[in-house]
């Protein structure tokens, strides 16, 4: 079965172009969205760039394309670090982990995980880590350790030190 060759205009074929070099779409979305095959938008974009070589005039138009996408781009991110800004409230004077990761945690759909794990200098594994609780058994048994400490040294009043207290938390097989 074959299929007739659709017939397309010069200014729909440009408007697509401009879609996906002004504005960054791809080529699988306008293909999906325009009903039109990805190698035939491939085949614009390829002509028209061929065009840009030969045409100043075109040349000019695909480099204020590209400028303004770059721009596009860098205000979107401008934006996005401006509501950041706004939202972490001095997260980022405080240096409190625990309070970064859950504005990581509230956050990440807005903003993207990787985007805030750089903002907040935060290890990928570290933020995983913390989801998991990875640390949770090595707290607790660090809390309990501590209370421990305190109760010893203070039923003795104080006298303990810290070998003592060392070789009676090795005979409970706490550390």
């Amino acid at each position: 079965m074959l299929q007739m060759n659709k017939h397309y205009e010069p200014e729909f074929k440009k408007k697509i172009v401009h879609l996906h070099l002004e504005e960054g779409r791809t080529i699988q979305g306008l293909a999906a969205e325009y009903s039109v095959s990805k190698a035939s938008i491939s085949n614009w974009v390829h002509q028209f760039r061929k065009e840009c070589q030969i045409n100043k005039e075109a040349k000019a138009d695909y480099d204020s394309m590209k400028e303004n996408l770059k721009l596009k781009k860098q205000l979107a991110e401008l934006q996005k670090e401006n509501d950041f800004l706004k939202k972490s409230g001095g997260i980022l004077c405080e240096g409190n982990q625990l309070k970064a990761y859950r504005f990581i945690q509230e956050y990440n759909k807005k903003f993207g995980l990787r985007w805030l794990l750089r903002k907040f200098n935060i290890c990928p594994n570290a933020y995983y880590n913390y989801l998991k609780k990875r640390k949770a058994n090595y707290h607790r048994n660090k809390a309990k350790i501590k209370k421990t400490i305190r109760e010893l040294y203070h039923a003795h009043n104080g006298a303990p030190g810290y070998r003592i207290i060392h070789i009676y938390l090795c005979r409970k097989v706490m550390i």
